[in-house]
């Protein structure tokens, strides 16, 4: 049908509700009369016209709805394109303030940027450490098993516990084990990489599949005969040149050649798993390997060296999984009770998110530090919306005209939060350029351990949570300022003696800045504290001298072994140990190529131009890993207990204590003549002498000595008295120590504890350039063994700067955001007490008219700066307690808030408020008293 004439002037109505209704009728019956004339003019009668002109029409209900869906549309449209050209001059009038006030806002801009930048630089290390989902499928549903007892929560477990567990469980889908190790790679030179032995389950279990080559087979788990290996992408790719034909290539390893059999996917990795210490073999597993259960006996023992993995069922939690294997582990106590329980308590397993063991020892400190860049933020917002509140009081005339031409309220908050939105807007993309920059110094500070922190950076999800942050941060500065403002008028402002600020208005201003101040407080208290707790430590004697001394650490395989006779043979097996050992357990010993190798090293290493001296020692100082803690010692005449120490035995060189610096007290230093044949002689540090003899002098006194307790011990003379040498720094307590002679290292070894005796540690006093020095010493150890790859290689100031490295990183950053603090509130004070000057003009002027001098006016907005910080400092002293008490749960030697620190805090932040006063104070003083009564 063809429409009605003039229906289009009616989908253009501009009417809206009843008004648009009626005009659309009336068009409507001047259409249907119009039509009924026309066939009235042909002859036909009135009811004969009317009825045609209905059925040409169509229906009414039809045309009126469609008439009015088009009228509103166009009327949306109309909205939607005035609601444009409104933004439009809302940012066009935001670029002209900009420019009207360019200090203003680059301040603001300095100070949001800023922000930002922090607040994304430690967010990218929460998220990849807690956050980023995990390199494997659906990992929130893979938990690790460990066994726990009384005195930790972590233990592996044995092949007979992990089977039971897995036999008897209903909470998982699967379970496979695990175990971390490493491998020496032979080509081209000797390196030593960590890799990850594993259940062939595993793959399954993890939800990923080599993308290259094949998985390990459950035949695999058992072969004594196949050395077979899966390559990570990060090895396949830089150490074999993404070689398309490595899969089947036999590679040359120490211990035999291994055949190549897979290649896993890009992405993929494995962190090392964290006991005590992170793993020596470095963060990451870089290859798979078969065979975890060959050579595994029948024990019933409850730990071993396995580690389970576990993948939930759906709907079940790790709390069910964990009360599952709860009443599995007690039906093994009640079997088993002589390995399974003992004096430390019953051994159940515990059950963990696979996250949480990576993660444990840094999620605490992470989440600290997440907690003072919030502080930062809102500390950020509060500055920003006090400097907008300042601006808003300023620009109040010009706010006022404008309601007074007609804008309401609703258009006077939409100009407010667009100029600040592009303010933030900015400070977003220029906040994440400068933390895109930062990052790499982020990542150098970190300290060693923390898991993932190789891989953190601005991901997507990063930039979208700082992204929404930053909305938050923009909508919570906007809110008061687009308030205040919309509130203006320009009759109340044009009044004569009203250009003070409102009461309310000024009383916003000042809880802003107490706000400020508060914050500020919290997070100056908290630096303050790293600050004196860092001074302590750098002033810490560490008892020797690290400078120039390189470190090359390594172990010697199984052919330095010898063997020794039996456990009988030796002196029989104590009662505690037969669980572990029997009579005719073989006993080893260092044998003579392990003192040839030594000496032999050492001679090659002191020849190396530049080296003026090079040392032996099994465990170097500084050094973050427990290899061998000794047993308890008592004083002479009493049984050793828990309140004895743990004692901490070395050997090491003659020349050992003269290489490294390290003064001999009392007594002499081991001398050439300390052989296998001679007497048997230690070296006490201070620590032990005083704990063994008090004040007496130990010289000459003979103690027994015990290398491990399934063996008797041995006297031994001692000799000399050296100084605590801090083992893991100056932040761990003083250790006791004893060391002896290398020729004399206790020749009784299980098969178990030989391993500690084959690590060796080469130190070596250098001048001259470092990498040259460096390569020359490997030389030296390849000269006398050519496959043995060098662990770990590093200087004692390297090991001293990594034992510094978590004080020093919770110092930087939150000294940081300390000063970012200190200097928003300064910015905030200035900003605030200004505007109360420039709002004041009259009172200022009136006062001095009655006889204020300069120094009254002066005197008077300094106090107010010092009682605005004064009030921030009672409020902030809470928050600088919790932080305090969370500082000192995560940093060893700070002990809470201490009140010479919020004294010495207060005191700066009272002087820095004043001194920001102290522009605005001087601006008061010079009101001329005619020029502010003449304008008021």
């Amino acid at each position: 049908m063809i429409p009605p004439r003039g229906w289009r002037r009616v989908f253009r109505s501009p009417f809206r509700d009843q008004a648009e209704e009626e005009a659309i009728h009336e068009e409507m019956e001047l259409h249907l009369r119009e039509l009924a004339d026309r066939f009235m003019s042909n002859g036909m009668s009135p009811e004969e016209a009317w009825r045609c002109a209905r059925a040409e029409f169509g229906s009414q209900v039809v045309w009126e709805a469609e008439a009015l869906a088009e009228s509103r549309k166009r009327v949306k449209v109309q909205e939607r394109r005035d609601a444009f050209l409104g933004l439009r001059a809302d940012l066009r009038m935001a670029g002209r303030q900009i420019v009207k006030r360019p200090l203003f806002a680059a301040l603001m801009l300095i100070v949001m940027t800023l922000g930002v930048a922090g607040g994304t630089s430690v967010w990218a290390v929460v998220d990849a450490v807690l956050f980023r989902p995990l390199p494997i499928q659906e990992p929130d549903r893979v938990v690790v098993v460990m066994g726990a007892n009384r005195r930790s929560e972590s233990w592996w477990v044995s092949r007979f516990a992990y089977e039971a567990w897995d036999r008897a469980q209903h909470s998982f889908q699967d379970m496979a084990t695990i175990q971390d190790a490493s491998m020496t790679l032979l080509e081209p030179f000797p390196h030593e990489i960590g890799v990850l032995r594993v259940e062939s389950r595993f793959f399954n279990l993890v939800g990923v599949q080599p993308f290259m080559g094949r998985a390990f087979t459950r035949e695999e788990d058992l072969s004594a005969d196949r050395n077979l290996l899966i390559l990570t992408y990060p090895l396949w790719r830089d150490r074999f040149d993404s070689d398309p034909e490595i899969l089947g290539r036999r590679i040359e390893v120490r211990g035999g050649p291994a055949t190549v059999v897979g290649v896993m996917p890009p992405s993929f990795s494995w962190e090392a798993i964290q006991w005590d210490n992170p793993a020596r073999e470095g963060p990451e597993r870089l290859a798979l390997r078969n065979g975890i259960f060959r050579g595994d006996g029948g024990s019933l023992a409850s730990s071993g060296r396995f580690l389970p993995l576990g993948r939930l069922r759906p709907g079940i939690s790790v709390e069910q999984a964990r009360a599952d294997l709860l009443r599995i582990g007690q039906e093994l106590a009640d079997a088993y009770p002589e390995e399974y329980v003992d004096r430390q308590g019953t051994w159940l397993p515990n059950v963990r998110p696979l996250r949480w063991i990576w993660t444990r020892f840094s999620r605490e400190d992470l989440l600290l530090l997440s907690g003072a860049a919030l502080l930062m933020l809102l500390l950020v917002a509060v500055n920003s919306a006090s400097l907008l509140v300042t601006r808003v009081l300023d620009r109040r005339t010009h706010l006022a005209v404008r309601a007074s031409l007609g804008a309401g309220r609703g258009r006077l908050v939409r100009q407010i939060l667009v100029e600040t939105g592009v303010l933030w807007a900015v400070a977003l993309v220029a906040g994440l350029a400068v933390a895109a920059a930062a990052l790499p110094w982020v990542r150098s500070i970190t300290p060693p351990g923390v898991s993932f922190t190789d891989d953190f950076g601005l991901t997507r999800d990063v930039v979208a949570v700082v992204s929404g942050f930053a909305v938050v941060l923009w909508l919570l500065s906007a809110a008061l300022p687009a308030l205040d403002g919309s509130r203006v008028d320009l009759v109340s402002i044009s009044k004569p003696g009203r250009s003070q600020v409102h009461g309310g208005r000024a009383g916003v201003q000042r809880a802003l800045i107490v706000g400020q101040v508060a914050l500020a407080c919290g997070l100056l208290s908290g630096s303050a504290l790293l600050l004196r707790h860092y001074a302590a430590l750098r002033s810490v004697d560490i008892g020797l001298h690290p400078e120039r001394t390189a470190l090359l650490y390594l172990e010697l395989p199984s052919r330095y072994r010898e063997p020794a006779g039996t456990m009988g043979e030796i002196g029989g097996v104590a009662e505690y140990a037969r669980e572990w050992f029997t009579d005719d357990a073989p006993v080893y010993r260092p044998g003579g190529l392990f003192q040839q190798f030594i000496s032999r090293t050492l001679q090659r290493m002191e020849a190396v131009p530049g080296v003026e001296g090079a040392t032996f020692v099994n465990q170097a100082p500084l050094w973050e890993s427990l290899h061998w803690r000794g047993i308890r010692l008592a004083p002479p005449g009493e049984e050793p207990d828990e309140s004895d120490p743990w004692v901490r035995l070395k050997w090491a060189t003659p020349d050992y204590f003269e290489t490294l610096g390290i003064s001999v007290l009392r007594g002499r230093a081991f001398r050439p003549w300390d052989s296998a044949e001679s007497e048997r002689v230690v070296i006490v540090n201070e620590a032990m002498a005083r704990h063994l003899f008090g004040d007496a002098d130990p010289l000459g006194r003979s103690i027994p000595v015990e290398i491990s307790a399934y063996f008797p011990p041995e006297d031994r003379t001692i000799v000399g008295v050296v100084p605590p040498v801090l083992h893991y720094g100056p932040h761990e307590p003083t250790e006791s120590v004893l060391y002896i002679p290398v020729a004399q290292i206790p020749q009784a070894w299980t098969a178990d504890q030989i391993g500690f005796a084959m690590r060796v540690t080469f130190l070596a006093r250098y001048h001259g350039d470092r990498a040259g020095i460096m390569q020359e010493l490997r030389e030296a150890v390849w000269a006398t063994e050519p496959t043995l790859p060098i662990t770990r290689e590093s200087t004692l100031e390297e090991q001293y700067s990594q034992a510094m490295s978590e004080p020093r990183f919770f110092l930087v950053l939150l000294s940081s955001f300390a000063a970012f603090a200190l200097v928003l509130s300064a910015v905030g004070v200035l900003a605030t007490l200004g505007q109360h000057v420039r709002q004041r003009t009259g009172e200022l002027g009136l006062r001095r008219a009655l006889g204020a001098d300069t120094s009254d006016l002066l005197t008077r907005t300094l106090g107010e700066g010092a009682a605005l910080a004064a009030t921030g400092i009672v409020l902030g002293a809470g928050l600088a307690w919790a932080l305090a008490r969370g500082l000192a749960a995560q940093v060893v030697g700070i002990s809470g808030l201490s009140p010479a620190v919020l004294v010495v805090v207060a005191l700066v932040l009272i002087g820095v408020s004043v001194a920001a006063a102290f522009p605005a104070g001087l601006r008061a003083s010079r009101v001329d008293p005619m020029e502010a009564l003449r304008t008021e």
